[in-house]
């Protein structure tokens, strides 16, 4: 089995490149500063992919200085925005779909216009109104360059799209639990400020009616104020890290997977130690620390089935 993809590669705004915005650091962009991501998708990048694909070139590297994708296949690295060349030590072999034309009904999931800057070696959007800085000198030069497609809906990928599914759940590293990932704020967080996403998967909940009813528990809801999941099937909300009670207004009903269960459609996979806090009624994972808590000191679990959280990409 290929290994899964990796999501959290993002467009800066700036730059028009695609870096890693998972790592600890957002890597120098080559119009100053560091790379700017508001706005992006959350790519996905399929990587040391088995077999020949021809739609599909390989040698697609991650630079640890500068956090960007280049191509590697060619004599030079390409300038980096950090000084030197691009240095892909540690990097995956990422592949990415390239057309001459785009196939039918190909669009679902995918964003096209992506391109090689000839000059740096980069991968840049190109489908603004000005190419980018480029760190060689002047902007990216796309000359010579395919049409490539970067999916930024695994879900979507497929003749059948998937429904009653929802993706960009993420772990905060901070107080544990899983928040919602897919809007402007990244929520209140238990352990001081918003959640911090570093490092997470991406993970995926089915909501009413559910895709997969068998060996889920219902009821669990998004809070509109911390952006958690919390179970919203007892007589309190529990206490939300943006003062008051969780608010799970405009919330589908999510279902979380207990007891244990085979892995499911869509290249789901599992990952256990995932806990009820019987305080605030959020869903923790527990393997790495408990995590503080909205109602006061850590998350209590006790009582709490061992949950299973689906997931998509690494």
């Amino acid at each position: 089995m290929d290994p899964l993809p990796q999501f959290k590669w993002q467009w800066c705004n700036q730059c028009q490149g695609l870096a890693y915005a998972n790592g600890i650091s957002a890597g120098p962009c080559p119009a100053g500063g560091t790379h700017n991501h508001v706005g992006s998708f959350n790519y996905f990048l399929p990587h040391d992919v088995s077999g020949n694909n021809p739609a599909f070139q390989g040698d697609w590297r991650w630079c640890n200085k500068c956090q960007g994708l280049a191509y590697a296949g060619n004599t030079s690295p390409g300038p980096c925005p950090a000084g030197g060349v691009h240095d892909h030590a540690g990097s995956f072999n990422y592949f990415l779909a390239f057309f001459s034309t785009p196939p039918a009904g190909a669009n679902a999931g995918f964003q096209f216009n992506w391109r090689w800057c000839n000059k740096c070696q980069g991968l840049a959007y190109a489908g603004k109104e000005f190419p980018g800085p480029c760190p060689a000198g002047g902007s990216h030069d796309h000359s010579g360059s395919y049409d490539y497609a970067l999916i930024f809906s695994w879900l979507d990928l497929g003749p059948s799209p998937a429904t009653d599914t929802q993706d960009n759940w993420q772990w905060c590293n901070k107080c544990q639990v899983l928040a919602y990932a897919g809007n402007d704020s990244p929520g209140a967080c238990a352990g001081g400020g918003g959640h911090n996403h570093t490092g997470t998967y991406d993970y995926v909940l089915s909501y009413s009616p559910l895709v997969e009813p068998s060996n889920y528990q219902g009821n669990w809801q998004w809070c509109t104020k911390c952006q958690a999941l919390a179970y919203a099937g007892n007589a309190s909300p529990g206490p939300c890290p943006a003062g008051g009670i969780h608010d799970h207004t405009g919330s589908y009903n999510y279902g979380v997977g207990n007891f244990g269960f085979g892995t499911g459609t869509l290249n789901r996979f599992q990952q256990g130690g995932w806990q009820w806090c019987n305080k605030c009624e959020c869903l923790s994972w527990t393997v790495n620390a408990l995590g503080p808590c909205p109602a006061g000191g850590a998350h209590d679990h006790s009582g709490s089935y061992n949950y299973f959280a689906d997931f998509i990409a690494t």
